[in-house]
């Protein structure tokens, strides 16, 4: 089955229902941002405790040429306790 991004953000939705969760999330805003500053997720989540607090992030791929190129990952790590590739399954 083929899935679309939007598919893939709805499934992640799901998953974080009783989370906060931010679809193309922001490292700052747009205007202010220098060339090459501004980085987007494709979303983000953070559970609702006081305890146990952490974030997650998410790029996710529908296309195995898309995951290959993507050399931005790795400045998302600051913003997340957890980050994971969302993909069909067989794609990575």
């Amino acid at each position: 089955m083929k899935y679309t991004a939007n598919q893939l953000s709805g499934l992640l939705a799901s998953k974080h229902s009783q989370d906060v969760f931010v679809v193309e999330c922001k490292n700052g805003p747009t205007q202010s941002a220098r060339k090459g500053e501004l980085l987007k997720l494709d979303a983000w989540a953070m559970s609702r405790s006081w305890t146990r607090p952490a974030m997650y992030g998410y790029e996710i791929k529908v296309s195995r040429s898309d995951f290959l190129k993507d050399d931005k990952w790795h400045g998302y790590l600051e913003y997340c306790n957890y980050f994971s590739f969302i993909c069909p399954p067989g794609l990575i």
